[in-house]
């Protein structure tokens, strides 16, 4: 999956995908070129991350005419590259605490369907990143909805630890350990997304 586009501002809003200069559309030729020693590989452009952050997408899917136009601006990119699908990596709907809004959860559902619904009949590939922490989970996602209309689901184990840890430690802790304190106790959310038959994993 090559790094994200990123999202636009046109007049105000940010409803319309654009590519870095190069040399990432290199990269991109690069990455797709790799069709011609494995056909049937597909190839997923992903668009958002911690650069990206919360608001802009907060703006972008907080209307349907938004969400229209950036529908709009994703078939053209996907077309013009001819990628495979998209992964929404929005960082985080519903973090208010990084400028997004309570009613992103929904919102954010909303685009998904929105997205599902034009590239079913094309064969493309629908699938969102999403946080590790279960009060983002819980804040941002309605993961039963999301699971019918995505075909995969990425949890972002990579984000339980980073530079704001005294050390290095696991990223996918299966159970609970002597160590564990405070939200680390609750990090491991494959069992919360099972619980809510997410089977997209």
């Amino acid at each position: 999956m090559p790094t994200s586009p990123s999202l636009a501002t046109r007049h105000g809003m940010n409803t319309t995908v654009c590519s870095f200069p190069e040399p990432m559309e290199g990269g991109y030729r690069s990455v797709l070129g790799m069709k011609r020693v494995n056909p049937s590989l597909k190839i997923l452009i992903s668009i958002g991350g911690w650069v990206e952050g919360t608001r802009k997408f907060s703006q972008m899917a907080g209307s349907a005419y938004n969400r229209r136009e950036f529908i709009r601006s994703v078939l053209q990119f996907l077309d013009m590259y001819d990628f495979d699908g998209l992964d929404l990596d929005w960082e985080y709907p519903g973090a208010e605490d990084l400028g997004g809004r309570r009613t992103d959860k929904e919102h954010f559902s909303l685009l998904v369907e929105e997205l599902s619904e034009v590239f079913a009949p094309r064969g493309w590939l629908l699938s969102a990143s999403v946080s590790p922490s279960r009060f983002r989970l819980e804040d941002g996602y309605d993961v039963p909805r999301l699971n019918k209309h995505l075909d995969f689901i990425n949890i972002m184990t990579f984000d339980l630890h980073a530079e704001r840890d005294s050390a290095a430690d696991h990223h996918s802790p299966l159970v609970q350990r002597k160590h564990d304190v405070g939200l680390n106790v609750f990090y491991n959310v494959v069992s919360t997304f099972l619980r809510l038959l997410v089977d997209r994993l």
